[in-house]
């Protein structure tokens, strides 16, 4: 009795507590990491691959771009989605799969211009690279697919411009550069008011067109292509002080007069002149000169001058008709080379000719006819390869061919009614076809006879109609 009652006074032993390994305060049967104390529910949840929090997610809120992997996954930038492991590498210079390098080839850089070679368009040519400035020369500096777009080359203070195929009154290059290239041709049209956007152009690798407005192109020193004026509504006057080197010269279908000067040219690609109602004077630099291509100034309705143009020139032909104006060519000393013909016919009122007074070298034929007031011609030609003909020509005076040797084809001086001698033709030796004098009023039928009786002429002669 004894016994029971001290074991109702000490009471039953104290149950155990709830196991926690971690001694984190949690119970291990509520702990979802029982051996770690920093992971429990309610816990921050950490990036290492574990329930932290016990909320059965695991790292949860640490992906914050969504590509499906967290910094502790090997996510080397969390906040772009483009980047995280296994993701393909581009040519961007940076780490796109997480393994801590670039791809090969952004990596090498051949020609150490700065650009990897996934992204230079040329690793063997270090102009050629993403923001290289385009130079005019058909080849794509800056990698964009077009060798015209992007930012101009500026090559010993002129800038590169590649607007002059377009151009529009709102093209005002000389407004932003001091000098420009014009890159292509350049045909500004009938914006007569903008020339002066274009005045500090020192060299157009293409052709440059104009239709009216007064100008002086101060800086331009060359045009690769052709120099051409066209269906000028209105009277246009252009000055090229600097101007050296230029192709052809072209002005046609001028409705109104065009006045061109060109001082300092050294070598140009010939003249076409034709189809003008205007009056149209071209004055060169009166020097010597480099030509080539051909000289035509024909079925003009205006005046025409031409001047300062003498030589040294090597031409295709040379053709000057149908000029129904007054027509002045003062210049064409030579020496002269013409491939073709040399023609002059049909101008009504030219009145002088003056032509390769310095030697004039001919693989045609020379034709000089229907020039109803020519009084005077003067031709340095010392042979020729085809015919040579002076006909009908009824104020021809005075002929003066005094170098002449050598005619390829016939002879023929006819209906020249005021030509009274033949004193001009001193140096005449042979003639391979025929020689024919005839119906010239005013001509001794004597001094034809002497001159053909000098002459080893390869055909036929005919000597009649000429005065007594």
């Amino acid at each position: 009795m004894a016994r029971l009652f001290l074991v109702l006074l000490l009471g039953c032993p104290a149950a155990a507590p709830p196991p926690d390994l971690d001694g984190d305060g949690w119970e291990d049967a509520e702990d979802c990491l029982p051996e770690d104390p920093e992971a429990f529910p309610g816990a921050e949840e950490r990036c290492n691959g574990f329930d932290d929090d016990c909320d059965e997610q695991i790292d949860e809120g640490f992906d914050l771009d969504g590509d499906g992997f967290e910094p502790c996954d090997g996510d080397c930038d969390d906040t772009d989605p483009t980047v995280a492991p296994f993701a393909p590498e581009l040519c961007n210079q940076r780490d796109d799969d997480c393994d801590g390098e670039l791809g090969l080839d952004e990596s090498l850089d051949q020609d150490d211009d700065g650009s990897p070679l996934c992204l230079d368009c040329d690793d063997q040519d270090s102009e050629r690279f993403p923001s290289s400035p385009e130079h005019c020369d058909d080849v794509d500096h800056d990698c964009d697919g077009d060798p015209r777009t992007g930012e101009p080359a500026v090559v010993d203070g002129v800038t590169t411009w590649f607007g002059g195929d377009g151009f529009t009154s709102e093209d005002r290059p000389c407004d932003e550069a001091e000098r420009i290239l014009v890159c292509g041709d350049l045909r500004p049209g009938d914006e007569v008011a903008n020339l002066d956007g274009i005045s500090c152009a020192v060299e157009v690798t293409g052709s440059f067109a104009l239709q009216a407005g007064n100008a002086t192109f101060a800086e331009l020193e060359s045009i690769a292509g052709t120099l051409q004026v066209e269906n000028s509504p209105s009277p246009l006057s252009l000055a090229f002080p600097a101007l050296r080197s230029v192709g052809p010269l072209e002005i046609l279908w001028a409705e109104a007069s065009v006045a061109l000067s060109l001082p300092a040219l050294t070598e140009f690609g010939g003249l076409e002149l034709r189809w003008c109602e205007g009056d149209v004077s071209v004055v060169g630099p009166a020097g010597g000169l480099a030509t080539s291509g051909q000289l035509a100034i024909t079925s003009n309705e205006g005046d025409v001058s031409v001047s300062g143009f003498s030589g040294p020139a090597n031409l295709g032909e040379i053709s000057v008709g149908g000029n129904s104006g007054a027509l002045t060519l003062d210049g064409w000393a030579g020496p002269l080379s013409v491939n073709g013909d040399v023609t002059v016919g049909n101008n009504p009122q030219l009145v002088a000719l003056q032509l390769g007074g310095d030697g004039l070298s001919l693989g045609g034929t020379l034709f000089l006819e229907g020039n109803a007031s020519l009084s005077t011609a003067e031709l340095g030609v010392s042979s020729t390869g085809g015919w040579f003909r002076v006909q009908d020509n009824p104020s021809l005076t005075l002929l003066d061919v005094p170098t002449l040797t050598t005619v390829g084809g016939n002879f023929v001086l006819a209906d020249n009614a005021a030509l009274a001698s033949l004193a001009g033709f001193g140096s005449l030796e042979s003639v391979s076809g025929n020689l024919s004098i005839t119906d010239n009023a005013s001509l001794p039928t004597a001094a034809a006879q002497a001159l053909a009786a000098s002459t080893s002429v390869g055909g036929e002669v005919l000597i009649e109609g000429n005065a007594p």
